[in-house]
């Protein structure tokens, strides 16, 4: 009797699928909420694919911003949490 690596043999590393951005037709930016979606042409393994999709350096430029204005939420937080100091 084989065992099972014997019958199904090595197996190659599995390929990612196809996904090459061709072109960007349009960016449009939110007014209310700022976010700026796009319709981007993909050439992927089954053909064409037409996608509207939020710029994803959008969403990074936006994520390091949230950070930057949580820290300074923080300082200033702490800085109300001290006690005042004594004028002399």
């Amino acid at each position: 009797m084989t065992t099972w690596d014997e019958r199904i043999g090595t197996r190659p590393p599995a390929r990612l699928p196809k996904l090459e951005r061709v072109k960007v037709f349009w960016r449009v930016q939110a007014p209310t909420s700022g976010r700026v979606y796009e319709c981007v042409l993909y050439a992927t393994d089954a053909g064409l694919e037409l996608r509207m999709q939020r710029n994803e350096d959008d969403a990074q430029d936006r994520a390091a911003c949230c950070e930057v204005a949580w820290r300074r939420r923080e300082r200033c937080m702490e800085s109300r949490s001290e006690p005042p100091k004594a004028s002399s």
